[in-house]
């Protein structure tokens, strides 16, 4: 009889091996004769990977804790940590993101603008084809993903879509008996009648990237195909319809309707969202104009008493109301020195799972069919009520729609509606200067 005794293992020192010894023992009739052999048994083990951890940045100080919370679960399911860094200052945030251009040190996930802020990274070739986190996730807004999707490659995963509307203050229209307006007209005596109760109309602040709101809100209301076509570079700054809307808006601020002038011009990233809210619940104000993604800066001041509407249109000949919309995108760096995991973490974010608790910590709406709306705010779920309704013309934000890249019309705009609220007498010179660096973006990149 012939057996083998596995003895316990002798580990040698031998990157990923096991190396055992056995005995071989034969028994013969009236004798025992032991026989030593050594049989090695060598067991390769897949190599260890070092902990990854991701990094993700963000221009929206105010989520960081949120991205926090559940990037938990991320780490909990898959071992991968995601460290989150938020940013300030926008303007910080756009210029570092440009100079690290999509190297090793740059992040390997961060938030950013669709329209032609993204067209100007993916120019670039710095990001990376997410493609595979939607495919990986059926269920999702096709209209969502076109927004990103460029040449059949789509670059970006979904953050947030909002819609641009007015939230107000339910106990300040009381005290004045209004309701949300149905016309301009409406609109401007509900302002009026504010002012007289000694109540500001808008908190809104003005400083850096704010600028753009209430100049292309009329604008869209007044003349939606000439904004949509100045911003594919078939219309000009300098057209006659530009400076009413401009004219305008100095107006309504010459009027009080948006408080101390110096005050908003001063107010910037990142306090000014949450010195509005706070104007708001102290009853300082009565209606701010931003995202619906708002909804989540009242949740956290504790804030209730409020409704949301979507500002008439100002020209009565339109046959449509038209609505903003931003779709807030998540990218990826294609230099990313964990291109596996990256991946993993987007095809993550994009499962219902996910954007269900996302959404519900935010109150967004949610951008795959799977999750239910049930859980939103009632003032959105009256929105998106209103919204399937009357189907209002959707257009772009300005933010994203508008050229930047070298000659940047947009933030050569946005400066420009900041002086002229204080100026606006300053309106030709200062849109004919805009409209300088809008042709030479358009003669170079040419028109859309």
């Amino acid at each position: 009889m012939v057996y083998y005794a596995t003895l316990p293992p002798r580990v040698e020192i031998v990157p990923t091996t096991i190396v055992q010894t056995a005995l071989r023992t034969e028994t013969l009739p009236g004798t025992t004769i032991v026989r030593t052999e050594e049989r090695t048994v060598v067991t390769t083990l897949p190599p260890t990977k070092p902990p990854v951890t991701l990094r993700f940045w963000c221009d929206k100080i105010g989520w960081v804790s949120r991205y926090k919370e559940l990037f938990k679960e991320f780490e909990q399911k898959t071992g991968i940590k995601v460290e989150v860094t938020g940013y300030y200052d926008i303007d910080a945030y756009i210029a570092t993101i440009k100079t690290l251009g999509g190297g090793p040190e740059a992040p390997d996930v961060f938030t950013w603008w669709t329209g032609k802020t993204l067209e100007e990274l993916i120019g670039m070739g710095i990001l990376m084809d997410v493609g595979p986190a939607w495919d990986a996730n059926p269920g999702y807004m096709k209209g969502a993903r076109d927004m990103v999707t460029y040449n059949g490659k789509t670059y970006a995963v979904v953050n947030c879509i909002n819609n641009w509307v007015v939230v107000y203050d339910k106990s300040c229209f009381e005290k004045i008996g209004a309701k949300p307006p149905k016309t301009w007209d409406e609109f401007i005596k509900i302002c009026e009648d504010l002012k007289k109760a000694g109540i500001i109309p808008f908190a809104n602040g003005w400083a850096s990237w704010q600028g753009f709101i209430f100049p292309t809100e009329i604008l869209v209301r007044m003349y939606p195909d000439y904004y949509e076509d100045l911003n594919a570079g078939k219309a000009s700054y300098t057209d006659p319809k530009m400076k009413e809307a401009l004219q305008l808006m100095a107006d309504m601020g010459k009027e009080g309707y948006f408080g101390d002038i110096d005050y908003v011009l001063s107010l910037a990233s990142p306090t000014e969202v949450p010195t509005s809210v706070k104007m708001l619940a102290e009853d300082k104000a009565a209606m701010i104009y931003y995202g619906d993604w708002i909804a989540s800066f009242l949740k956290s001041e504790g804030y209730t008493d409020w409704g949301m509407f979507i500002l008439p249109n100002i020209n009565p000949k339109l046959d449509k109301q038209s609505l903003i919309i931003e779709l807030g995108p998540i990218v990826a760096n294609k230099g990313t020195p964990h291109p596996e995991e990256t991946m993993e973490f987007l095809k993550w974010w994009m499962s219902p799972e996910t954007i269900e608790k996302w959404c519900k910590a935010m109150d967004f709406v949610p951008w795959n069919e799977k999750v239910s709306t049930a859980f939103l705010p009632e003032p959105i779920q009256n929105i998106l009520k209103i919204v399937a309704e009357t189907k209002p013309r959707a257009i772009l934000r300005y933010w994203e729609a508008a050229p930047t890249k070298e000659f940047n019309v947009r933030d050569k705009f946005i400066s420009a509606a900041q002086e002229i609220l204080k100026h606006p007498e300053k309106i030709d010179s200062l849109m004919a200067e805009v409209e300088e660096l809008n042709k030479a973006y358009w003669a170079k990149y040419g028109k859309g």
